[in-house]
């Protein structure tokens, strides 16, 4: 069994640690609203800090990867439903099970937009 969870940032700096030694029970399970929130607060601490950052309920058309091949950075542009491209290191799909990201990055039908 396990003794423990730890939640790092990327840099290693312990977020939270979890001691599960001291439960009742094996196992566990995090409650996901919970777990999100407890995210968007560590990375977000205040609204300011999410704007043009994270945008909540904007529908994907399209992406493309761009590499530099003289610094070989990698980058990603993607097209909103809306027309606005956005342009980054990274395309973060959190739309869930019927995901329309995923349904346009790997091919097939989604059911949702």
């Amino acid at each position: 069994t396990y003794g423990g969870m730890n939640i790092m940032t990327i840099e290693g700096d312990a977020l939270r640690k979890e001691d599960f030694s001291k439960m009742a029970y094996n196992g566990g399970s995090v409650n996901r609203a919970e777990m999100q929130q407890y995210f968007l607060d560590k990375i977000f601490p205040t609204a300011e800090d999410e704007k043009d950052i994270l945008l909540c309920g904007a529908g994907l058309e399209s992406y493309r990867e761009l590499v530099d091949t003289d610094t070989d950075k990698n980058t990603v542009v993607v097209t909103l439903t809306s027309g606005r491209e956005i342009e980054g290191c990274a395309l973060l799909a959190c739309d869930g099970i019927h995901s329309r990201c995923r349904s346009i990055m790997h091919g097939g039908d989604s059911t949702t937009d």
